[in-house]
């Protein structure tokens, strides 16, 4: 079992023993709870707690209605109450073997090859919620898959995971209620966002989550439905999770959604010309600065003065906003930002910034020239040109990311020195109507 592995487990079995110093263990209602993460890299994850009761007749159970993405060695199944302890062996998946012509098939039990590969081990999941003050009892086992003698497992592609688990089980006949938790990363959400700028300052935030839930069977007589709380955030990321929403949603295959409160965030409008993206830059952001003078040859270049909408201190969860521009002095705007159109304001603000449209009336040119004695040095002379052909006055930022590598020294800034913000220079400019402003300065790189 690979460290990631281990950990995952013994995170789970951790997670379901009785705390030593707390009260005694009560035993949780039949039900689920799912828990989401999500995080702007597009990554998922969900951790499902299903309590339910099962009818046990011989030596083997049959637990329908998993999640295909379940990785078995997060697996933890126990006994939390019936006639007997329940006492359980291996488990299996099914494996479906898709149609060659639709892409899918009839499911048949059979043993899935172990591992699923370096990344299919999500980070081990929280414990688990709390019911009637205390824990539930230690876990009666924690499934592992069986192994397949080599050359026996089909190949990977030609396997479908089905939603269907086989153990083995230890205890006399009768009805048991037992309880699944692990974690999946077939199961997420989706955020759509509207934003309404009725003034300059303020942003009306309108939020909710959709969910496509998976199509599992009705227990006792009515609809499943779990209690799903959703997280902006993976677990062991750069920042802790942040809650979104928590509500009841329905697992009978349609989208259920959770709404999150509307709200009002501070907000501002601002145009910006990006330097670091103008023809002449290098393509790779990661470039050095010798590798620019070997990559650009200096000449002029048109840019567009882009209007963003920067959103300081607010997060919003992964997916689409639609913002709506409406208050004097701008334009009506309805625009569509997509999840991975975002970006920062800079290195260290804690701001969101979304691209909304390219001002028509700012017209921008980039103009750049390399210098330097040899590979120890590196002089790059940067010019910016904007004029404004409206009849409004426009305040314009031009912003440039520092290259990487060597001691960078700034110098001969026109009209003014420009600010640094983690690794990104930024000069302010207002150019009046039908006016034009130029700014410039030097960039010395020294190894």
């Amino acid at each position: 079992m690979t460290r990631a592995r281990a950990l995952a487990v013994a995170a789970l079995v951790a997670s379901a023993c009785t705390h030593p110093h707390g009260p005694p263990a009560a035993t949780p209602p039949p039900g689920v709870a799912i828990t989401l993460y999500a995080d702007h890299a597009g990554q998922t994850l969900a951790v499902i707690d299903d309590r339910r009761w099962i009818d046990l007749t011989d030596d083997r159970i049959v637990l329908s209605d998993v999640e295909p993405g379940v990785a078995l060695p997060s697996l933890v199944i126990e006994g939390l109450a019936g006639p007997a302890h329940l006492t359980l062996g291996a488990c299996a998946r099914d494996r479906v073997e898709p149609d060659a012509g639709s892409g899918a098939g009839s499911g048949s039990a059979g043993d899935m090859p172990s591992g699923l590969g370096a990344n299919a081990v999500p980070p081990p999941p929280p414990p688990p919620r709390v019911f009637g003050g205390a824990r539930s009892r230690r876990p009666a086992v924690v499934s592992t898959e069986i192994q397949l003698a080599p050359g026996n497992a089909p190949p990977a592609l030609e396997l479908v995971l089905g939603a269907t688990i086989h153990c083995a089980v230890s205890a006399p006949a009768g009805r048991y209620l037992v309880r699944l938790l692990y974690s999946s990363s077939t199961l997420g959400y989706h955020a759509e966002h509207e934003l309404t700028l009725a003034r300059a300052d303020r942003a009306h935030v309108v939020s909710h989550l959709a969910i496509t839930t998976p199509a599992w069977r009705p227990r006792d007589g009515a609809p499943l439905a779990a209690m799903v709380t959703a997280f902006d955030g993976l677990p062991g990321g750069a920042s802790a999770p942040v809650e979104l929403a928590h509500g009841r949603v329905v697992l009978d295959g349609s989208t259920g959604t959770l709404a999150l409160p509307a709200r009002d965030v501070p907000a501002r409008i601002r145009r910006v010309l990006i330097a670091s993206e103008d023809l002449t830059a290098p393509d790779d952001p990661t470039a050095t600065w010798m590798d620019a003078r070997r990559n650009s040859n200096g000449d002029e270049a048109d840019a567009l003065v882009w209007v963003w909408l920067e959103l300081p201190g607010t997060q919003l969860a992964p997916g689409l906003v639609q913002v709506r521009v409406n208050y004097p002095g701008e334009a009506e705007h309805d625009v569509v930002v997509t999840a991975d159109s975002r970006a920062p304001v800079e290195e260290t603000a804690a701001a969101l910034r979304l691209p909304l449209w390219a001002d028509d009336d700012l017209r921008a040119s980039l103009s750049r020239a390399f210098g330097g004695a040899g590979e120890a040095e590196l002089l790059e002379r940067f010019g910016a040109t904007v004029m404004n052909v409206g009849q409004t006055t426009r305040e314009v930022f031009v912003e440039e990311k520092l290259r990487a590598g060597g001691r960078r020294t700034v110098s001969h800034a026109s009209p003014s020195t420009p600010g640094l913000a983690g690794n990104i220079l930024r000069m302010r400019v207002v150019v009046a109507p039908m006016g034009q402003e130029k700014v410039g300065y030097v960039v010395s790189y020294k190894n």
